[in-house]
């Protein structure tokens, strides 16, 4: 489901003290800029953390279609606590297939 994904790997197994979850952060490339998410979500793994990235990309689809606008934003950036590029999702995965180019 994720295979087109631009999974660069650095640090995406990354050993996290007890039982303290990684931190993911969910950044929104924009045509001229990124918008950065300052909190960040601890998530359990990829798996979980692509689920989340994909829903993200849904979530601004809808609402720039229920706006009546174009999407401005390109896609989503799952970054880490180090603020490691992990993978970029983008906003036409979230498409049904028959929608995508």
């Amino acid at each position: 489901m994720f295979a087109e994904h631009n999974i660069l790997g650095a640090g995406l197994y990354e050993q996290v003290e007890g039982n303290q979850m990684p931190r993911y952060y969910f950044h929104i490339r924009n045509v001229d800029d990124v918008a950065l998410d300052e909190e960040g979500t601890d998530l359990p793994d990829l798996n979980t953390v692509c689920r989340q990235a994909l829903a993200s990309a849904r979530e601004l689809l809808a609402n720039a279609i229920k706006e009546g606008k174009e999407p401005i934003s390109e896609s989503v950036v799952i970054a880490d606590a180090n603020g490691q590029e992990l993978m970029s999702v983008p906003l036409t995965q979230a498409l049904p297939n028959r929608f995508r180019d």
